[in-house]
């Protein structure tokens, strides 16, 4: 080999090494800058006691022997593992024979696998990283490389940094491993200080190995402890609960103060004794002192309630690991206001499955199994995890209830399924395209049955309905309405009404759905009973042939006077001796002795209806003797309906239509030119449509 050749190399190794300790040397460097404040005038890790260098060493500490330290690392190895996946050859379905899935169920039962995966993902967040040793039966000795396949295995190690150290480095720069770790030295055996426990240590070979690290920064090899970045608040929280126990102890049985009289002197032994006594009363159990020339006092001793501050550093815990705060302190408490938490902490968990477990723990640790021949090449295979629930039952809930009502709507509207196919409908609800339940079979008629021949020879000759029922009227209303809100394209309501209604011409449909288009957004005032009014008009005057007719009666349509007690008030102090009941006080609207078609009238616009006060008001007497004494006046929305309904065929006895209460129809010789008309309000309930009475009498008041 020649001399330059050799220099070379040497040069390599040397600026392999070199970068390999910058590399264990950055870490040291930021974790003595950290705390620094004021040009390092004020140091808040010497003030506060925080280490400035923590190791493996430490975090096992922590783990073993502090509960929230051991609740954060067991959090999310917890939560990932509680469901193992399923693992199967690529493009195989349920029910189909796989003996790839099967080798991995094979291995699960007889080595515990995924138990084995759980300990080593809980090992790696003990430290920068973990390791799965992988034993194997007639293979090369462990601190060389296994080369083929063919083996059988023997066992699955998990360790964690502290009995895996990094030996060597793979510094060969053509390597596809350049940086990684190339040596090991394992602790292997019981980590047991009573009898039995040994332990040894053995140098493996990468390929013996499965490496792991999360959160990996600069080196892919080099993780994250999942103690790293709250270590100082998990301090704090031992020093708030461990302070607040001490505190309680040293003041539960209050402070003493103890004054000694001036005139009396001890005597070493006795002055020993006397301090003994009270290193006991605040140390022990004693509760009783016996003392000369001694007074004791009691004082007054403020225990401080720590709640508060624990909770700001279980907020910032929470808060850095990404572990909700009822979650991490393992709160049972059934508030609905932590639910969210509890579902932002499950999807989490599901993206820390796929994101992590999936491609850094699983299939390496597979990749590896086919490679020596464990387990068979599939060529390709997947890794399903179960379905977390991440929405909660509140959610999943309400989810449920919108489904139900999209369907139900869905299915009410006639050639809905022309507009949009079942299969994408059940796409937009989320579902597949096609159920995998069967829809129950639909039993057929029997045509050898006379009842049903009958009705199959009576519908032969009939051509369909030419007129719109009921149900068919709203039906067309509510596709109208829609329209009319905004909330369903025109050229979809008119496809709907074609498929639905082949009776309707499709001039007229266009002519009741197209000046409806925007009617809520021009007319924002409008109440979902005028929207509905101004529908039910626009169908009836473009469809008033179509839709079925209702038995012809006569029509009596008033509205009760809903303040008439307001009314008879001001009625009696204008001098009326009796009055109309309050229940009896009302205005009509129709009074149609020709019989008419109720469905046919309309609706009105307002279930109630307000005439405000002031305007033109007269008392005037009615009828041929003029007995009959009413209040006149003005109200459009009352003169509307009247000639709405005069339109659609009601008829009324008298040449015009004048609004008015009646008041009493004994008001003969009552001087009305001295009456001052009520001027307030006239407040009138909704539309009552009954037949006409002749048979009627008032008992007035």
């Amino acid at each position: 080999m020649a001399v330059d050749e050799l220099a070379l190399r040497r040069d390599v190794l040397k600026r392999n090494a070199a970068a390999s300790f910058i590399s264990r040397t950055i870490r040291s460097i930021y974790a003595r800058l950290a705390g620094q404040h004021f040009n390092g005038d004020r140091d808040l890790y010497d003030v506060c006691g925080y280490p400035r260098h923590i190791g493996p060493e430490e975090y096992l500490g922590a783990y073993l022997r502090g509960d929230l330290a051991a609740r954060i690392v067991d959090a999310y190895p917890d939560a990932t593992w509680r469901e193992p996946p399923t693992v199967k050859r690529d493009g195989t379905n349920e029910g189909d024979d796989d003996d790839f899935s099967k080798a991995i169920e094979e291995l699960d039962e007889k080595f515990g696998f995924w138990s084995v995966l759980s300990r080593l993902d809980r090992l790696a967040g003990l430290g920068h990283y973990g390791v799965l040793l992988v034993g194997l039966d007639g293979g090369v000795p462990l601190d060389q490389p296994v080369e083929g396949g063919g083996f059988r295995l023997l066992y699955l190690n998990p360790a964690g940094e502290v009995h895996a150290q990094i030996l060597e480095w793979e510094k060969n720069e053509r390597s596809p491993r350049y940086g990684k770790p190339l040596r090991y030295r394992l602790t292997i055996g019981p980590d047991w200080q009573g009898v039995g426990g040994a332990n040894r240590s053995v140098n493996v070979h990468w390929t013996r190995v499965i490496h792991i690290a999360e959160r990996a920064l600069d080196d892919e090899a080099i993780g994250l402890p999942r103690l790293e970045r709250i270590y100082n608040r998990v301090m704090d929280c031992e020093k708030l609960l461990g302070g607040s126990a001490e505190i309680y102890w040293q003041n539960a049985a209050q402070l003493r103060a103890s004054k000694a009289d001036p005139e009396v002197e001890w005597d070493p032994d006795e002055q020993k004794a006397m301090e003994e006594q009270f290193e006991e009363l605040y140390h022990g159990l004693r509760r009783d002192l016996r003392l000369r020339g001694v007074e004791p006092h009691q004082l007054a001793a403020a225990v401080a309630d720590p709640k508060g501050h624990l909770d700001a550093q279980l907020d910032f815990i929470s808060g850095a690991t990404g572990i909700p705060k009822r979650i991490l302190i393992g709160s049972e408490r059934g508030e609905l206001a932590s639910e969210q938490d509890e579902n932002n902490w499950t999807a989490r968990v599901m993206e820390r499955r796929t994101g992590y477990a999936t491609p850094h723990i699983i299939r390496p640790t597979i990749d590896r199994l086919i490679r020596f021949g464990v387990l068979p090449n599939p060529g390709r295979y997947v890794v399903e995890w179960p379905e977390s629930d991440s929405l909660g039952e509140k959610a999943r809930s309400e989810i449920a209830k919108a489904k139900a009502e999209a369907v139900s709507a869905y299915v009410s509207i006639p050639g809905a399924e022309l507009i949009v196919p079942p299969q994408e409908f059940r796409l937009w609800l989320g579902e597949s395209e096609i159920s995998e339940f069967e829809p129950p079979e639909e039993s057929l008629l029997d045509e050898t049955d006379p009842d049903v021949a009958d009705q199959f020879s009576g519908a032969a000759g009939e051509t369909g309905p030419r007129e719109l029922d009921g149900a068919q009227f709203q039906a067309i209303a509510g596709i109208v309405e829609s329209v009319a809100t905004g909330s369903m394209p025109p050229q979809t309501a008119l496809e709907l009404i074609r498929v639905g209604f082949p009776i309707i011409p499709e001039a007229s449909a266009r002519r009741i759905v197209e000046p409806l288009v925007g009617f809520v957004a021009a007319t924002p005032a409008a109440t979902p009973a005028q929207v509905a009014m101004t529908v039910n008009r626009a169908i009836r005057r473009e469809l008033g042939d179509l839709v079925k007719n209702a038995a012809a009666r006569p029509l009596y349509v008033r509205r009760q006077v809903l303040n008439a007690e307001e009314l008879i008030a001001w009625a009696k102090a204008q001098g009326f001796a009796t009055t109309v009941p309050a229940e009896e006080m009302h205005v009509t609207i129709t009074f149609s002795r020709e019989p008419v078609d109720w469905l046919r009238m309309g609706e009105a616009y307002e279930e109630a209806l307000r005439v405000p006060p002031g305007g033109p008001r007269v008392v005037e007497g009615l009828g041929p003797d003029g007995a009959a004494i009413a209040l006149l006046f003005n109200s459009s929305a009352l003169a509307w309906r009247h000639e709405e309904m005069r339109r659609a065929g009601a008829s009324w006895d008298w040449p015009d239509y004048q609004p008015h209460v009646t008041l009493t129809y004994q008001g003969a010789g009552l001087e009305l030119e001295d009456v001052e008309p009520y001027r307030g309000e006239i407040l009138l309930g909704p539309e009552i449509f009954e037949e006409i009475s002749d048979d009627w009498s008032i008992e007035e008041t």
